[in-house]
């Protein structure tokens, strides 16, 4: 306030009322960054939780697949191994009918893999 006390008072309240002004302009734009920059901060931690929290829901996913993926692949298995037993229990009831029955399906491989060429 040295500066201004050559002035006429009401230059000087002017001088200080400006002053005043600026300090308070200064500490909003202060208030204001601190404000944006725990906003980011905020955001980013909301952003990371949110990754974090499909990832995981991503692998739960995949897990609940690929068991439902393993399952369906054991039930096949089991459904083919249960064929091969009939097919066995058959030949073995009816050893003719299953000569003659890979002779008919051979026939008819070869029928349909000659009429292609």
């Amino acid at each position: 306030m040295s500066e201004f006390s050559s002035r006429p008072s009401s230059m000087n309240e002017a001088a200080d009322k400006f002053e005043r002004g600026a300090g308070n302009l200064k500490s909003a734009a202060r208030d204001a960054a601190n404000t944006g920059k725990d906003t980011a901060q905020a955001v980013g931690r909301k952003a990371s939780n949110f990754a974090a929290e499909a990832g995981e829901a991503a692998s739960d996913f995949a897990g609940e697949a690929r068991d439902m993926a393993t399952d369906m692949a054991n039930r096949g298995g089991e459904y083919v191994q249960s064929y091969v037993t009939r097919v066995e229990e058959a030949s073995r009831r009816n050893p003719l009918g299953a000569v003659a029955t890979a002779l008919v399906a051979g026939m008819v491989i070869g029928y349909l893999s000659r009429s292609r060429h």
